[in-house]
């Protein structure tokens, strides 16, 4: 449509909803990413209109028609703005969809959702204290370090070494 652009992602049949997301259905644009050392999904586009899946723009007709799951592209219709900020969260993360009802217009409550809100208030109060909290693991020169919350390295001591 005028003031419109179409941009193509790229996925595998769980980033792409199986091939539910045919042209003409509406969807969100969720960058999953790390921010700030913690793993974050965020609502990038919001209602956007699917243009085509694997290249094709006609809608399946009959049951079991079999095209959609095998698509590995999805064509999108977005703003200006929304194809920028697509491009630049290809880069930064993994991109993947969210089916929209036909009649959904308006913005979810929540468009951004951490680590550590699916790990529970437990958790959270856990890292916050700075127990058991660590961003990550690390291998350099045959041995195992462990990068805490707070940014400090730790070798990751084997039992079994002298």
């Amino acid at each position: 449509a005028k003031g419109f652009r179409a941009v193509t992602l790229r996925g595998d049949a769980v980033s792409l909803l199986e091939g539910h997301a045919v042209p003409g259905n509406r969807v969100d644009v969720v960058l999953t990413y790390l921010k700030d050392g913690i793993k974050t999904s965020r609502i990038i586009v919001q209602n956007s209109k699917v243009l085509s899946l694997g290249g094709r723009t006609a809608v399946p007709t009959q049951l079991g028609m079999e095209v959609a799951p095998q698509a590995s592209t999805i064509t999108l219709e977005v703003s200006p703005q929304d194809a920028l900020e697509i491009q630049t969260a290809k880069a930064m993360g993994r991109l993947s969809l969210i089916l929209r009802p036909l009649d959904d217009n308006q913005s979810p409550d929540q468009i951004e959702v951490t680590q550590h809100a699916v790990q529970g208030d437990r958790a959270r109060r856990r890292n916050n204290r700075g127990e058991n909290c660590n961003r990550g693991h690390v291998r350099s020169n045959g041995k195992e370090y462990v990068i805490n919350c707070d940014g400090a390295i730790s070798q990751v001591l084997n039992s079994d070494e002298p």
